[in-house]
């Protein structure tokens, strides 16, 4: 009857170890900070700097309802970091080693 506690811890470690991933991709490293949900454009320049690549993105009826930012890492390790600002701050991120 011991069986039953001990397939309930570990299905909940299961459940825990898989919601991790979502939770590591919530911000990118910028240099020595993090960029996180929340964060300014501004900040998000001061430490990123300026994005190699701006691309809007519009509803159905062509208004402007997000704008993503994307950095150019080349090289060893060559990375592409994704940005997506909803108004002034940021919404998502996301990197995608190349």
């Amino acid at each position: 009857m011991r069986l039953l506690p001990t397939l309930t811890f570990a299905a909940a470690t299961l459940v825990a170890c898989l919601s991790l991933p979502s939770v590591a991709e919530a911000q990118v490293r910028c240099g020595q900070m993090l960029a996180k949900q929340g964060d300014s454009r501004g900040f998000v320049i001061k430490h990123c700097g300026k994005p190699d690549n701006i691309v809007r993105l519009t509803n159905r009826y062509g208004a402007q309802v997000a704008e993503e930012w994307h950095y150019y890492k080349t090289g060893y390790n060559a990375k592409t970091t994704t940005i997506v600002f909803r108004g002034n701050a940021v919404a998502s991120t996301r990197e995608v080693l190349d």
